[in-house]
């Protein structure tokens, strides 16, 4: 019994001296706590603001934060927008900073809006329908906007020269170089339709002064080519500015009611205002009040003409007694093929033949002649049928005037006077010409 005791004992005296030895009392062995990670500062990260590759400003600004404020642009342009790097349209202050930032200045140039940017011709007409020439844009260009904010690669740059056509694309890239894109596509929309690939002075001032905020001119504009009816007369007055005529000094001009600028003939109505996209007293006007036989070329020789052989203050029968023996004496008789009795529609063709080379036959004089009677605003028609007791193919121009019908040959008078036979066949009454026996079919 004593020795169990003794094992019992020994046994306790290891177990204290080991407790002893590690300095406590007895528990049981835990995990040890988490570390606690140091503090850091927050990121920074750097916000720029660019125009083009230009660096106008960069700031500092913390990760989650919004820069302070946008950057200033240089004197002479606007800031339509700052955009991203891939060209969206973006708020600066409204997007939190993540990362290092480039914001991309969408910028136009100041504009003067209230300088005239559309400007007339020569003799004070603004000719709205005629096509806009990359020159006359780049005159409006200079007028509006500092050359040095103008993209040089623009088709109608300030350089741009000559009279080449201003096309709807180059005019779209013109409107985007100077106002919001944006804002570009619905001003478009809004003109008339067309299938033309050009654009006309109308369209122009209608799109610069819808962009401009340009829609009423001053009361004291006036252009005898843009009557109130005209689609885009608002924008077109206050593109232009005042003009150098009035009412009173066109009325004091006119002969009959009509005008000439440059040899071409307008027609000035009560109102004040050329008649315009009109018929009137068989004589054809167009969109800018402009007399045309259809034919440009045609039109241009007669203007020329009109210029050299019109006498100022003049009246306009003897303008036309100057143009006739114009006919009759300058030209040469060249022996042409001849149309059936009756033919219609060879008028302008044999005008031209005989205005390109001064030789023609009767076809010819009676439609050079016909074309400069038409010119001085005289209703004018030339036949095709016979003349003669032999009924010979024949053609000559008749007048009508004032309820009365005149026969003008001069193809037959000026072959008369060769052979020293001497007549008059201008402005011969109808019945004053039944010894010729003009047989008159085909009217053109």
């Amino acid at each position: 019994m004593k020795l169990r005791i003794f094992r019992f004992s020994a046994l306790a005296a290891v177990l204290l001296a080991a407790v002893y030895l590690h300095g406590c009392g007895y528990r049981a062995e835990t995990a040890p706590p988490a570390a606690t990670p140091a503090p850091t500062e927050t990121p920074v990260y750097t916000v720029e603001y660019r125009l083009g590759d230009n660096v106008l400003q960069s700031e500092s600004v913390p990760f989650g934060g919004a820069p302070a404020a946008a950057a200033a642009l240089p004197e002479g342009l606007f800031l339509v927008a700052w955009t991203d790097k891939t060209g969206e349209r973006v708020d600066p202050a409204a997007e939190p900073v993540e990362a290092d930032t480039v914001y991309y200045a969408l910028a136009r140039p100041v504009l003067s809006s209230d300088a005239a940017f559309l400007f007339p011709d020569e003799y004070g007409l603004l000719r709205p329908e005629s096509t806009m020439t990359r020159g006359e844009c780049a005159a409006a260009l200079r007028a509006l906007a500092p050359e040095e904010f103008l993209d040089p690669a623009l088709p109608a740059s300030p350089d741009a020269e000559g009279d080449g056509p201003l096309t709807r694309e180059e005019f779209k890239a013109v409107l985007e170089a100077l106002f919001d894109p944006e804002a570009v596509g619905p001003v478009l929309d809004a003109l008339p339709e067309t299938e033309s690939e050009n654009t006309t002075r109308a369209e122009f001032a209608y799109g610069v002064s819808r962009l401009l905020g340009k829609e009423n001119a001053a009361e004291d504009v006036y252009y005898p080519d843009v009557p109130p009816a005209h689609w885009a007369s608002a924008e077109l007055l206050a593109a232009a500015g005042s003009g150098t005529l009035t009412k009173e000094s066109l009325v004091s001009m006119t002969r009959d009611g009509f005008l000439w600028f440059g040899g071409y003939l307008y027609r000035l109505g009560e109102d004040g205002f050329f008649l315009t996209d009109e018929e009137s007293d068989g004589l054809y006007y167009d969109k800018n009040g402009r007399y045309t036989s259809g034919s440009a070329e045609l039109d241009g020789y007669v203007a020329q003409t009109l210029s050299d052989f019109m006498t100022p203050d003049a009246a306009r029968l003897d303008d036309l007694r100057a143009v006739y023996y114009h006919v009759k004496n300058d030209f040469q008789y060249l022996t042409r093929n001849y149309y059936d009795s009756g033919a219609t529609g060879w008028d302008i063709d044999e005008a031209l033949t005989i205005f390109r080379t001064n030789k023609g036959n009767c076809y010819c004089y009676a439609g050079a002649f016909c074309a400069l009677a038409r010119g001085l605003g005289y209703n004018a028609r030339t036949y095709s049928g016979s003349i003669g007791k032999e009924n010979q193919p024949h053609a000559w121009t008749e007048i009508a005037l004032d309820g009365k019908i005149y026969i003008c040959d001069p193809e037959i008078e000026m072959n008369y006077w060769l052979l020293q036979m001497y007549t008059d066949n201008f402005m011969m009454l109808r019945e004053n010409s039944l010894g010729w026996n003009y047989q008159a079919v085909g009217r053109t």
